[in-house]
């Protein structure tokens, strides 16, 4: 099952329903950095949020990346 969660400065979403509480509550949407793809091809993820890089960072044979989301740069 899904449901739908509105995200500041983006479109509403459809995600899996997983701990929900309440209708119309506050919630936290993971950003699971398996799934993160920067300029994905359109309409082949079922959600995409546009954020910019903040900070790359390379650890040796991977990279991590700081993305500013919904106006938050602390993820």
């Amino acid at each position: 099952m899904t449901c739908k969660v509105e995200v500041a400065g983006a479109s509403d979403m459809q995600v899996p329903m997983i701990n929900v509480e309440a209708i119309d509550r506050p919630t936290v949407l993971p950003l699971r950095p398996e799934r993160f793809r920067l300029s994905p091809t359109l309409g082949t993820l079922p959600a995409v949020l546009c954020a910019p890089v903040a900070q790359v960072i390379y650890l040796a044979d991977g990279t991590r990346n700081r993305v500013v989301v919904s106006g938050r740069d602390d993820w």
